[in-house]
């Protein structure tokens, strides 16, 4: 199936009914639901959001512009992004295709792919987000969608690609959102995806690398903990993106090994891989190094660690490959 129009891509989030198109103004016959499209960005939020997800547009559309600055400076991140995760994406064939990218902040990550795909939707939730990202992926080819990822506004089998960069944690109920990809996705579809683990401090590993007795190993990572809740508190004075900031909510509600990602995938119906990165071998301001020479070394000797096979589920990140097979 080719996607010829913005009728057959689009549908209503709430009943997946075809939408009527008119000047600006997008109407669901069957729910009598109104949207809009407004500055080259289609609007499909559901009038009510609950608490959790107002708080978090009304941040991300605060510090959008911070917060790809500070990606953007921080040779971990862009290291990550450039020697593992695209390499591992761009396994699978983009060309002529079209993608969808959930949850795409300011496009930091998909803007690679524009160049190769048919058509490349960029959907987040905040309209602050997505303005960023149009001024990084303006193209003919690439459209801007405000809506929440469990509601997609699409038609079934719209996409044959799928990505996701470090977004799906931040959703409360991602059984939610995988039953929404598996819906949009073509036979054979695959979704690409990034996503932190559980946090496996520094201490950890030497804990458990110098095979610590159970008990002194308690004693330590109290200590641990108790010295890390401080130092967090002082994270929102150190970068300047996160003054003024104040949440209610723990906005990584989602977090979950990838055995739970794995687990979720198969039972919708799909095949999952997946490639570990990172291991936290020390203490994180040292990870976050502006030496990018350093952080090289650092990422290649946690490389040969996650070899084994105890250190390969406390990964930094997990990067995602789900092939929809049913």
């Amino acid at each position: 199936m080719t996607i010829q129009s913005k009728e057959e891509l689009f549908a209503c989030p709430e009943c997946k009914s075809r939408l009527h198109f008119g000047d600006n103004k997008i109407n669901c016959l069957k729910c009598n639901i109104f949207f809009t499209y407004k500055d080259g960005i289609y609007h499909f939020l559901p009038f009510t959001l609950d608490d959790y997800d107002q708080e978090q547009r009304a941040v991300f559309d605060k510090i959008s512009s911070g917060y790809d600055m500070y990606l953007n400076a921080q040779p971990f991140y862009t290291l990550i992004r450039d020697n593992y995760v695209y390499p591992f994406w761009f396994k699978d064939d983009f060309h002529n295709k079209t993608a969808l990218d959930i949850g795409c902040g300011t496009g930091w990550a998909s803007a690679k792919a524009l160049s190769m795909v048919k058509l490349l939707v960029n959907l987040d939730i905040s309209l602050g987000n997505l303005t960023y990202a149009q001024q990084r992926l303006k193209a003919h080819h690439s459209l801007f969608v405000q809506s929440d990822m469990k509601q997609l506004p699409f038609s079934d089998n719209s996409f044959d690609i799928v990505t996701c960069f470090w977004a799906l944690h931040h959703i409360k109920d991602i059984r939610i959102v995988v039953e929404e990809i598996k819906r949009i996705l073509r036979k054979d579809g695959v979704f690409l995806g990034i996503e932190p683990n559980p946090k496996y401090s520094w201490v950890e590993y030497w804990s458990d690398t110098m095979r610590f007795p159970n008990r002194l190993r308690d004693k330590v990572l109290q200590l641990h903990r108790r010295t890390q809740i401080h130092s967090q508190k002082h994270l929102i004075k150190e970068e300047s993106y996160m003054q003024g900031i104040h949440m209610k909510y723990d906005h990584h509600a989602g977090m979950m090994n990838v055995k739970e990602y794995k687990s979720i995938f198969e039972k919708k119906g799909f095949k999952f891989v997946f490639q570990p990165v990172g291991l936290e071998m020390l203490p994180p301001r040292m990870i976050m190094s502006k030496n990018k020479k350093l952080v090289k070394i650092l990422l290649d000797i946690s490389d040969k660690r996650l070899r084994l096979a105890y250190y390969r589920e406390k990964a930094y990140f997990n990067i995602i490959r789900a092939q929809k097979e049913r």
